[in-house]
C-alpha cells in the first residue's frame, strides 16, 4: 500500500537484471501453486512469531528457506542444513544467502530435499496425529 516503497523496490528489480516477481498476498490453491514454482522461501520476520505456519508449507513443498529467529523457527529452519537464520532487518544477509544457493545449485537442491525429508518427519497429517494423541494419552493418565 505504500507507493513509496512500491517504486523503489520495482527500481531496484529493474535495475537488478534478475527474474523476480513480487506478488500480492495469496491464499489457498493459490499460494500452493507459487511454492510450486518456487526455488527458495523467504520468510524475514522482525516481530516475535510463533511457529509460522508458512514455514510448514515451505518445507512442505521441498524449499530451502532463509528466515530470521523468531519465535520457533529455528526448530524447523536448521541454519545450514534446510535454509538460513539471518538477523532480523537484514537484507545484506538476505541477500548473501541468496546469492549462496543461487550460484551453488547442490547446495539449494540438498537443503530443498533435507526440507521435504524434515516435513516428512515432524510435520506429516500422520505425524501430528501421532503427537497428538500422545499429548491426549499422557494428560488422561493423569
Amino acid at each position: 500500500s505504500d507507493k513509496q516503497f512500491k517504486e523503489d523496490l520495482t527500481n531496484r528489480i529493474d535495475e537488478s537484471g534478475l527474474d523476480i516477481t513480487v506478488f500480492p498476498p495469496v491464499f489457498g490453491h493459490q499460494k500452493f501453486e507459487l511454492f510450486a514454482k518456487a526455488d527458495i522461501f523467504v520468510f524475514p520476520p522482525i516481530a516475535p512469531e510463533g511457529h509460522p505456519w508458512v514455514i510448514v508449507e515451505a518445507m512442505a513443498a521441498g524449499l530451502p528457506i532463509i528466515s530470521t529467529d523468531q519465535g520457533a523457527i529455528i526448530e524447523s529452519v536448521i541454519d545450514g542444513e534446510n535454509g538460513f537464520i539471518v538477523a532480523p532487518n537484514s537484507p545484506e544477509q538476505i541477500a548473501e544467502k541468496l546469492k549462496l544457493l543461487i550460484r551453488n545449485k547442490e547446495m539449494l537442491k540438498e537443503m530443498a530435499a533435507k526440507s521435504k525429508k524434515f516435513h516428512t518427519e515432524k510435520f506429516s497429517e500422520e505425524r501430528m496425529v501421532e503427537n497428538f494423541s500422545a499429548v491426549f494419552d499422557n494428560v488422561l493418565e493423569f
